[in-house]
Parts: structure tokens; C-alpha cells; sequence
């Protein structure tokens, strides 16, 4: 399968599968929480699961394209 992927396509997915590993300590430690009662630790997990998210939609959009 590998074979079959473009340069970018790989490195959208396995970026993607980066930013979710970095997400798992954030929430976990709840740490960092730069303004804890307007965009704290809980809120840039959610970043990270977004951006995450964008380059595995966007690599398998590619990939179907």
C-alpha cells in the first residue's frame, strides 16, 4: 500500500498520526493551559485533533482523487 502513496500523501498521514500522539499528553497532563478560563489545555487538544484530522482527510481525498 505504501508503494502506492505519493511523498505528501505519507507524510499527511503519518503527520497526522504525530499530531494525535502529541495531542494524548496534552489532555492527559492538562498541561500546557495557557488561559485556563478562555483557551486552556482542553482547547488545544481539540487544535491538535483538528489539524490531525484536516491531514488524514486530506491525504485520503488525495489519495481517492
Amino acid at each position: 500500500m505504501v508503494q502506492n502513496l505519493s511523498t505528501l500523501q505519507l507524510l499527511l498521514i503519518v503527520g497526522g498520526g504525530i499530531a494525535y500522539t502529541v495531542g494524548i499528553p496534552v489532555l492527559v497532563k492538562r498541561r500546557p493551559d495557557p488561559w485556563p478560563k478562555t483557551f486552556g489545555y482542553h482547547e488545544i487538544w481539540h487544535v491538535i485533533t483538528v489539524v490531525a484530522a484536516t491531514m488524514h482527510f486530506t491525504a485520503v481525498s488525495d489519495v481517492l482523487a
